[in-house]
């Protein structure tokens, strides 16, 4: 606003005329109205929170103290650091057995190695939070399988092993030393495969597993694992997980004849012989020079009451190197079931060389007995009593022998031992050997 020109307006118009004289007083005037409205202004500016003109006129340099800064832009806010990289917790994992194997895998990732746990059956390690599968290795112990969720307070867990220490196991944990390909190698080969124990299988269970985890596109293992599986499964008599394993091997690997072959014992394990015996030729046809497959279709046909083909494959078993003592024993079965004695026998004395048991005995004592050989017969009964006191049946078997030779007192003490170890008559024909007893009882009671 011109205050000044104002003042001079006003100043004019009541001098009229007299202006010229009044100039000078007029001045002096004007520049006291004009220095009253200046401080009138920046009284009246102060109030109202403005810079005064004066102000704007002549600035003096201020300090920033007690200044407010213009705010800063924001930044984007950065993430939890402890989100983007969970923190590390002291884990603990107790199996009580030295040397086992412990592998992590998280959910989509692929399984870890955590290490061995050491003299006390305890791993200590280092783990993210969040769940995980764990898995337990070692020989002579079946794979254990666990989940578990490390989170802050919960970073103790215990890990079941179940299964005892192979005493085929080295100081390395590995089943003769070797890996579990060594085990399958072992049971392919016609003279190892019988000498394959359970704690084998648990072994190549525990590896195969570890291995198809890792590599779960390559179907040789994932086919192994399942096999070994499988195999386990068997040797406990749970034929139906057997069945289920060795079908899952079998489509995992269409060509491996391994697979079917476990298939067949599973269905022999359960007396079905139709699928038994094609799951066996599907075995031949796919490896033909699997050996054990020969002998499983001689089983096959040995339960069906067709010995003599039964005698062609087991024969041809061992003609591809399975030196098993069973083919001898299957064979010879069937040898007697064909009349075939001194074949029989032949077969039987071979056996009782490497395996003498009650079973292979008796089999000897019936062979001489049909060929007319009762000195022969008698020590062979008597062996197999002597390597199983509780066998009924050898009791049985020599109480007919005395009986027919006539020496009744020894026929009435082992037809009333047969008795009593047999009350259900599962192993004799009680009806028979009660008559015999009496009679043989009698015979010495009209002798005396």
């Amino acid at each position: 606003m011109n205050y000044q020109g104002s003042i001079f307006k006003l100043v004019q118009k009541r001098v009229g005329r007299s202006w010229p004289r009044a100039v000078p007083c007029c001045l002096s005037l004007m520049l006291l109205l004009t220095l009253d409205l200046k401080a009138a202004s920046a009284c009246f500016a102060a109030q109202q929170g403005k810079p005064s003109i004066a102000d704007e006129v002549e600035k003096k340099p201020k300090s920033d103290a007690g200044k407010k800064r213009p705010a800063e832009p924001r930044q984007p806010r950065r993430r939890n650091p402890v989100a983007a990289h969970p923190a590390m917790l002291d884990v603990t994992f107790t199996t009580g057995i030295a040397g086992a194997e412990l592998f992590a895998r998280a959910p989509g990732g692929k399984a870890q190695r955590l290490g061995a746990t050491s003299a006390d059956g305890r791993l200590l390690t280092k783990m993210a939070r969040g769940p995980y599968d764990i898995t337990t290795s070692r020989a002579g112990y079946q794979s254990s399988h666990q989940q578990v969720d490390v989170q802050t307070g919960s970073t103790t867990f215990t890990l079941n092993m179940m299964g005892q220490p192979s005493s085929n196991s080295n100081a390395n944990g590995n089943a003769f030393g070797a890996s579990a390909d060594d085990v399958f190698k072992r049971y392919l080969d016609p003279k190892q495969t019988d000498q394959v124990t359970a704690n084998d299988w648990q072994f190549a269970q525990s590896q195969t597993s570890i291995a198809a985890a890792q590599n779960p596109g390559d179907a040789r293992l994932v086919a192994q694992s399942l096999f070994a599986q499988g195999q386990v499964a068997y040797l406990r008599g749970d034929y139906a997980a057997a069945l289920s394993a060795f079908n899952n091997s079998a489509r995992a690997l269409p060509n491996s004849g391994l697979a079917y072959y476990g298939l067949g014992n599973a269905y022999l394990a359960i007396n079905q012989l139709n699928e038994s015996l094609q799951a066996y030729q599907r075995a031949v046809e796919l490896s033909g020079g699997m050996a054990m497959a020969y002998k499983g279709i001689g089983d096959v046909l040995q339960r069906q009451g067709r010995s003599k083909e039964a005698v062609k494959y087991y024969s041809q078993a061992r003609l591809m190197g399975y030196a098993s003592n069973r083919v001898g024993l299957s064979t010879a079965q069937n040898l007697m079931k064909l009349k075939r004695w001194s074949e029989a026998l032949r077969e039987l004395q071979e056996i009782s060389k490497k395996e003498p048991t009650a079973d292979v005995f008796i089999y000897i004592g019936d062979c001489y007995v049909e060929l007319d050989q009762p000195l022969s017969a008698a020590p062979a009964y008597r062996k197999a009593m002597e390597l199983n006191q509780k066998s009924a049946l050898a009791h049985a078997r020599y109480g007919e022998l005395m009986y027919n030779s006539r020496e009744y007192a020894a026929a009435v003490e082992a037809f009333e031992r047969a008795l009593a170890l047999d009350p259900s008559g599962q192993n004799i024909n009680r009806v028979r050997l009660r008559k015999l007893a009496n009679q043989a009882a009698e015979k010495v009671r009209n002798n005396k």
